[in-house]
């Protein structure tokens, strides 16, 4: 079952012309708003800290890190953390992760209702189209709060009625 699922998801992530226009469109909509903030947070940091933190609340299969570690890790130490509630993407993001012997990039399996992290732990949080699935979202927003650092940046997504 882990391999049928590792092919589909491999299929499913190099088949982006498959997908429709609009969805590739609103992937891309999202993906450059976020590096936007992204890359200002990067350059009002530089220099504070060695490595930058990141964590991905949400990160789905891992896709918004890898694409954000292709933009900017050439110009920035960037160090990833993703969680998710499915196993199934986490699995897929570390296998990912593995055939890329990318050490600067972990997933952790965790709900986003009880984030189990340090004090103050990331520079950047980034939480894309994830807090209107929640019940109660006050608790992921304080979980995100409590883990970010002084100073540091959340970048929360939601999609607007209509969908753009």
């Amino acid at each position: 079952m882990d391999n049928v699922y590792l092919l589909r998801k491999l299929e499913e992530s190099s088949g982006y012309y498959h997908q429709s226009f609009s969805n590739r469109y609103m992937n891309w909509k999202r993906f450059y708003s976020i590096s936007r903030i992204f890359l200002k947070a990067l350059k009002r940091n530089k220099g504070k800290v060695e490595v930058l933190k990141v964590l991905d609340a949400g990160c789905g299969d891992g896709w918004m890190i890898y694409k954000l570690k292709s933009e900017f890790s050439d110009e920035f130490k960037l160090n990833f953390t993703g969680v998710d509630i499915s196993g199934l993407d986490i699995n897929f993001a570390d296998k990912r992760r593995e055939y890329f012997s990318y050490d600067d990039c972990e997933f952790k399996l965790m709900d986003l209702n009880s984030l189990s992290f340090k004090d103050e732990e990331f520079d950047i949080i980034i939480c894309s189209e994830v807090i209107e699935h929640l019940k109660n979202p006050e608790i992921l927003i304080r979980g995100l709060f409590k883990a970010l650092k002084k100073g540091g940046v959340v970048i929360l997504t939601t999609p607007q009625k209509g969908g753009s």
